[in-house]
């Protein structure tokens, strides 16, 4: 129960919006595509938890989480080194969907 505190998936989730307004998304269609996301995620983790067991999907779900930060964090970067504009947006995108994904609640 620590690690989504230090994950940061809360913050994530409360400004979802503004990471996509802030890389050039839409913020609607970013908002609908995250709940169709956690939805479908949902479903198949309630599927898989007993197939697998709860710590492999904790380590999986972390790992997923740190891709997805970088996808963001490399989103803003290239954002401020005005490299690669047209990219930003599906990157940040990309990043807020694998988190989540893969978050842990």
């Amino acid at each position: 129960m620590v690690l989504p505190q230090f994950g940061g998936q809360n913050a994530i989730g409360s400004y979802t919006g503004s990471i996509f307004e802030s890389v050039g998304f839409s913020s609607t269609i970013g908002s609908i595509a995250v709940g169709i996301i956690e939805i479908t995620t949902g479903i198949l983790k309630v599927c898989f938890i007993d197939k697998f067991g709860r710590r492999p999907l904790l380590l999986v779900s972390a790992a997923g989480a740190c891709l997805g930060f970088f996808f963001i964090g490399l989103s803003f970067s290239l954002q401020d080194f005005h490299f690669e504009e047209e990219l930003t947006p599906f990157l940040g995108l990309i990043g807020v969907l694998v988190i989540s994904h893969f978050n842990h609640r």
